[in-house]
């Protein structure tokens, strides 16, 4: 009897294991179709925005004017060039020597006057020499009206009223007297010795701080002179 009872436990035991091995099958392989079906929601809702992307496009290019031109994306800008930009003063300086030269190569005095003017310069002279505070003997500058006769042109410094760049009247030849008596020496640094020079380039022109009727040299300018 108890033989009996021994087998029957047995077989019951061995069917409970096959079921339950067979469970576990079943979840792993729902589990495994249910991972499947994700994997291929994800690849139809892929799938369906494509479409609906290119849709999209063919409607576009269809209401686009036949004679459309296409949009030119815009160029690179070039690379600007580095360091500081050039004084307020360049441009004018640029020109003067451009003019001195020609009058240095026999123009027509005409050229000045019109420079003069077109620049809205104003011309000084250098009416001698006195001591300044540090007891310096530095030159005297009145305002002439006389292109021809003053010795010195006056640039106003766009946005600041009292300074201005001086430039020696390329009209004349830079000489002694130049040098000497018409305060050339003390309002510019140069490579003048002797004799008469022709040619005059400036290379920074010297700038001035005008007083009421008085004007100062604030910096000394530099000019390279030639026969």
């Amino acid at each position: 009897m108890f033989v009996g009872l021994s087998v029957a436990a047995i077989l019951l035991g061995l069917v409970a294991l096959v079921f339950a091995a067979y469970n576990v099958a079943m979840i792993r392989q729902m589990k495994g179709l249910a991972a499947r079906v994700e994997d291929l929601e994800a690849a139809v809702n892929l799938l369906n925005s494509e479409e609906k992307e290119e849709e999209e496009e063919e409607e576009e290019e269809e209401s686009a004017p036949e004679d459309a031109v296409p949009v030119e994306a815009d160029p690179p800008e070039a690379e600007k060039p580095s360091g500081p930009p050039p004084p307020v003063w360049q441009e004018f300086v640029d020109s003067y020597n451009k003019l001195a030269e020609t009058l240095a190569a026999g123009a027509d005095d005409a050229g000045a006057a019109g420079f003069v003017k077109d620049k809205e310069l104003s011309m000084l002279t250098c009416t001698g020499h006195s001591s300044d505070e540090e007891g310096k003997n530095m030159p005297n500058y009145m305002m002439e009206e006389g292109v021809a006769k003053s010795m010195y042109w006056a640039f106003s410094i766009p946005g600041r009223p009292l300074d201005y760049a001086i430039v020696p009247n390329p009209m004349h030849a830079y000489d002694e007297t130049m040098h000497t008596e018409n305060g050339m020496k003390e309002t510019f640094a140069s490579n003048y010795e002797s004799g008469s020079m022709k040619h005059i380039r400036v290379k920074v022109p010297a700038l001035f701080h005008k007083k009421g009727d008085a004007w100062e040299i604030a910096q000394p300018g530099v000019l390279q002179l030639s026969e």
